[in-house]
């Protein structure tokens, strides 16, 4: 379970760089939409930052419930880029 998550809560995935990389990113993919369900470790965007380009992934499995950025959107360091309800085992 993700850190101060609850079964069934809807969770945002922020963007997390080092200190050091303060720079602004750009997402390069739309690689979901709301409704999709992902597992573990899917890659959820790719983002371009300093000519580099870091995956973001699912923290767990559950489904999009909001995707904030499209294709080419400006992304800056702590903004909420996905929204998702964790997925119950059963």
């Amino acid at each position: 379970r993700a850190p101060g998550s609850k079964r069934g809560e809807a969770k945002w995935i922020r963007v997390t760089w080092d200190d050091a990389m303060k720079d602004i990113g750009k997402k390069l993919s739309d690689m979901l939409k709301k409704g999709d369900v992902v597992k573990k470790d899917d890659v959820l965007m790719v983002i371009e930052a300093m000519k580099m380009e870091y995956l973001i992934k699912a923290p767990y499995n559950g489904k999009v419930k909001k995707v904030n950025f499209k294709e080419k959107d400006q992304i800056d360091i702590g903004e909420k880029t996905v929204e998702f309800e964790k997925k119950m085992k059963r």
